[in-house]
């Protein structure tokens, strides 16, 4: 699968069209990873987002006692660090590649300026981005709820 198709397979990008994906991808750069590198830890600065073109990445949440515990296992297709292009707050969980892995990143500063040279093909990222936020934030406070009152 080339790197167009499985951008539009991802949920930021799946309102825009061929040539404004093309728009985007211009705007990303390619990191290769080996296998059991960190790609960034809880707590950093964050100011990309990474999509998985191939390998495995694991996202892992610190404990109380210091344990990592595996939250979540991308592969290709799937992104992570969305907020960091929003927010800039610190990180909040450590990933790290299981395999050897090819990411793409979008950096904070190359999506603003994507933003003020095309502001509706940012706005369609935003919007599908708040979505998505929206969707995971609703599935937390159900398990939160259960937590909670079971």
């Amino acid at each position: 699968m080339n790197i167009k198709q499985l951008l539009m397979n991802n949920s930021l990008f799946e309102s825009l069209d061929a040539d404004e994906l093309d728009l985007v991808i211009v705007s990303m750069n390619p990191h290769e990873l080996a296998a059991n590198t960190t790609v960034f830890k809880e707590g950093a600065h964050g100011n990309y987002v990474c999509f998985v073109v191939d390998g495995t990445l694991q996202v892992l949440k610190s404990t109380d006692n210091g344990r990592e515990s595996v939250i979540a296992t991308l592969s290709e297709g799937q992104s992570v660090g969305e907020m960091a292009i929003i927010d800039g707050l610190p990180r909040s969980a450590t990933v790290k590649s299981v395999t050897p892995a090819s990411l793409l990143l979008l950096k904070r500063d190359d999506f603003n300026s994507l933003l003020s040279k095309h502001p509706e093909v940012a706005a369609k990222i935003l919007k599908a981005l708040a979505r998505m936020l929206s969707i995971h934030l609703r599935k937390t406070s159900g398990e939160l709820s259960n937590l909670l009152f079971t």
